[in-house]
């Protein structure tokens, strides 16, 4: 079976960068955030970015994880933000709450906002 989903990370610094590729959706859903919650743990960031470039979909249960990420971060003093969502996807997030995540344009604008939060 094809995956789903494909996630990269690269460290900024001050943030996390995730870039994921395909659907999150109730098939690929627990996976990215056992895979989220493992970087956080791992590379102990507070802050991380979600680039949504090359996401094409994402529907309610793919929004339960960026949430219980978001939660995450936030319990330990973090954020979260999402990099150029298609307007299918930020539909979707303005649905949910424009308080889950912050958005962004370039990674220039987030490492810009997060530099000035340190």
């Amino acid at each position: 079976m094809k995956q789903k989903i494909q996630i990269e990370s690269d460290d900024k610094g001050s943030f996390l960068l995730l870039r994921i590729k395909g659907e999150l959706s109730e098939r690929t859903a627990t996976y990215f955030k056992q895979k989220v919650l493992a970087e956080i743990d791992e590379r102990g960031h507070k802050n991380i970015v979600i680039d949504c470039s090359d996401c094409d979909y994402i529907n309610s249960v793919g929004i339960g994880s960026l949430s219980a990420i978001a939660k995450k971060l936030n319990d330990i003093g973090g954020t979260m933000g999402i990099l150029k969502p298609n307007p299918q996807i930020r539909d979707v997030l303005n649905v949910a709450s424009e308080a889950i995540v912050r958005e962004y344009r370039s990674v220039e604008d987030a490492a810009e906002d997060f530099n000035e939060a340190v």
